[in-house]
């Protein structure tokens, strides 16, 4: 479904809102949301001032069509817009910052009802009326999903940022429970911090796996202060960890090498501090046992993210919740039979009961628990229990791993 929007530019447009400007913020949700065509309806008055700022600008490389007004009273400009489409699918009447979320669940209306008269964000939003002036002054407001907020003074604009960023945190799910309650709170706080200055979301991702090795490094010495600098540092690379893609959403600075980079760099600083633990452990307790433990528990956790990265790779997605272990595809199918009247095969029981358990015992396997795990333990002076616990949760990784690969219907071929 092909869609058009129109936004009517004014000065503040230029508004900068979570380190970026109205404008460049509306027509980059525009477009990553299924809209192809998007004008600007701009007053001669404007028009020079905007022609200086598009070079400087996100929109340098794929400026939108600019429309321009004989006059500059309101009329003219409508009627610049008609010129442009004659019934566009949106109109942004007002300085408003939306997201794609917003523009997606826009296009989903739509696409069921194509025929829908809606306004929404104050009136500032108007979805698919009937002239370019806008809808009927009685029509109710539509809901949708995503950030839709008027932004006409500094109160209004700390709202809009605030959503903005709200819109970050992930469900239980996916964060875990101690990113959901604790590091997501404070990775949103530090994203606000850093929005208005020029870092991209691959710097942020740099430095935490800096931190991350450094972290490795501060443990390895096995004494008690450094350990807890290193507990601190991997809690603190753990943030940055959250904050990349938090910048990366909302300054639409979206990349796959980006998101590969995430990614491979969790495995690097996993890997690190694990045998930082193992060294550290070894020499403050001088039993090469922790050398031989942390080497396998090494060993299993490379085995563990070399299936996932394949398999994401093979997908060529770099998301690593793509990968379902075999009692979580069961689940899925079984679900997925219960929604047909007539399967046309027997019907699966979903996971066994183990199958069940492992469900709820993998979001205590998190990295986040774990990481929040190492800091507690590493200011009890306890670290080494947590490198067992991390061993022992490593065999049982290997073990699941080994009949998810070798036993079981191995890995789903790309597009099954």
């Amino acid at each position: 479904m092909s869609l058009s929007a129109v936004l009517f530019h004014s000065a503040q447009q230029l508004t900068r809102v979570a380190g970026m400007t109205l404008l460049e913020r509306a027509v980059l949700s525009l477009r990553r949301g299924g809209v192809s065509r998007v004008g600007v309806v701009v007053s001669p008055e404007d028009k020079a001032e905007l022609d200086r700022w598009l070079p400087t600008s996100r929109l340098a490389r794929q400026p939108p069509d600019f429309l321009f007004a004989a006059r500059s009273s309101d009329q003219s400009l409508a009627e610049s817009a008609a010129s442009f489409t004659a019934e566009p699918d949106l109109v942004i009447r007002r300085p408003v910052a939306i997201d794609w979320s917003f523009v997606s669940g826009v296009r989903a209306a739509l696409e069921e009802d194509p025929g829908l008269e809606a306004r929404t964000a104050n009136g500032a939003i108007w979805v698919r009326p009937r002239s370019a002036r806008g809808p009927r002054q009685n029509q109710e407001p539509a809901a949708f999903g995503g950030t839709a907020v008027s932004v006409m003074d500094r109160s209004t604009a700390r709202q809009a940022r605030k959503t903005l960023l709200g819109q970050s945190i992930k469900p239980l799910e996916i964060d875990g429970i101690v990113c959901y309650l604790l590091i997501r709170r404070l990775s949103v706080r530090l994203t606000t911090l850093m929005l208005p200055f020029p870092i991209t979301p691959n710097l942020i991702t740099g430095l935490s796996v800096l931190l991350g090795i450094v972290a490795g490094v501060a443990v390895s010495t096995g004494t008690y202060q450094w350990t807890v600098i290193g507990g601190g540092l991997l809690m603190a690379s753990l943030i940055l960890d959250n904050c990349d893609g938090e910048v990366a959403r909302v300054k639409h600075q979206f990349s796959d090498w980006g998101a590969w980079f995430d990614i491979y760099g969790d495995f690097v600083v996993n890997a690190a501090f694990m045998a930082g633990m193992a060294v550290g452990a070894w020499r403050r307790f001088d039993q090469p046992v922790y050398l031989y433990a942390g080497a396998f528990a090494l060993f299993a956790v490379t085995f563990y993210n070399g299936t996932v990265f394949r398999y994401i790779h093979r997908l060529g997605i770099p998301d690593e919740f793509l990968f379902k272990w075999w009692f979580d595809q069961e689940a899925d199918a079984a679900a997925l039979e219960a929604e047909i009247p007539e399967p046309v095969a027997e019907p699966s029981e979903g996971p066994s009961s183990l199958g069940r358990i492992l469900s709820t015992l993998k979001y205590l396997g998190r990295r986040d628990f774990f990481i929040f795990a190492y800091l507690m333990t590493a200011i009890l002076g306890v670290l080494h229990w947590a490198f067992w616990a991390t061993v022992a949760g490593a065999a049982m990784n290997f073990v699941m791993t080994c009949y998810q690969v070798f036993f079981w219907k191995g890995l789903p071929h790309a597009g099954k």
